[in-house]
């Protein structure tokens, strides 16, 4: 019983995302999460009222109590009497309620900011990710020129490097993916499809404008580092092999060394093309800067 309870709750925490007027109901919740970044014990409805981006007119009193008993009979919000302005036995009496999240509710508002969060990112095509991976190069080619080479920041400079290069490769498939998927969902109106294709090939033509100013340098600076790169991921692949159990070591040591040689050998496909003459992924995306504007 106490499992279909917990589960019981736990979706009636998303209920207010697909009910009637499920606008209302993230307005209350966006000002009791606003209470909650700054550290503030409660929130009366009356600020409620006031702080709230109502999508229209702003509920009145009652109305707003029917949404408040809502969010706390499905679990978003916590509720307890507020006596602090009662001056008279009839002012005991009438209703005076105070609201902040709960602990389910906070769980929640955390769930939705990182999937509105992901969802944004999905549809970005992060440019500026192209100069950070020609500093990360550039800095590896300095880092890898002495004697004496700096394993720790070799190590923090090539795990950025890869971070933000997994993003942007991820964020362009993602976004590509879904050019597909969000004209279906305007067909029917050509004007609209129309509009959303410009736009598109306009952000398109950007993203691969940069990618094709910028990957002539980021090739040769790989093609820079090709010398020293298998001992510079030795380095690092011994120093995070250090963690390992004893015993392990050497496993440890193998694995790391076959992960970031994978990661090395991606970012060069992207930017030099494979060993077998393979072309990079900047080259078979050259084309699509140069397309040619939607008409109907």
């Amino acid at each position: 019983m106490s499992g279909q309870f917990e589960i019981a709750t736990h979706q009636d925490l998303f209920r207010h995302v697909t009910a009637d007027n499920a606008a209302l109901y993230r307005c209350v919740l966006d000002v009791c999460a606003a209470a909650e970044r700054q550290l503030l014990l409660y929130v009366r409805p009356s600020e409620i009222l006031t702080q709230a981006k109502w999508p229209g007119e702003p509920p009145t009193a009652s109305e707003l109590d029917a949404i408040l008993d809502k969010l706390t009979e499905w679990g978003n919000l916590d509720c307890q009497a507020d006596n602090s302005r009662v001056t008279s036995l009839s002012g005991f009496y009438r209703r005076r309620m105070l609201y902040r999240l709960s602990k389910g509710g906070v769980s929640v508002e955390m769930a939705l900011s990182a999937f509105a969060k992901e969802m944004q990112r999905r549809g970005e095509l992060q440019t500026v990710a192209l100069e950070d991976i020609g500093k990360s190069l550039f800095t590896l080619i300095h880092l890898g020129q002495g004697n004496d080479p700096d394993v720790a920041k070799i190590y923090e400079t090539l795990n950025g490097l890869m971070t933000v290069f997994n993003n942007m490769a991820e964020t362009a498939r993602a976004f590509m993916a879904g050019v597909l998927r969000g004209v279906d969902l305007q067909d029917g109106d050509v004007d609209a499809v129309l509009n959303y294709k410009q736009r598109l090939i306009d952000y398109i033509r950007q993203f691969v404008g940069d990618l094709v100013s910028r990957s002539g340098a980021i090739s040769e600076d790989i093609n820079a580092l090709q010398l020293r790169i298998d001992a510079m991921l030795q380095s690092v692949a011994r120093r995070q092999a250090r963690n390992a159990p004893p015993g392990e070591e050497q496993a440890a040591y193998e694995a790391e060394l076959k992960m970031w040689d994978e990661r090395w050998q991606g970012l060069r496909k992207w930017f030099v093309g494979g060993s077998n003459g393979e072309r990079s992924q900047s080259e078979q995306l050259r084309p699509l800067s140069d397309t040619s504007p939607i008409t109907a």
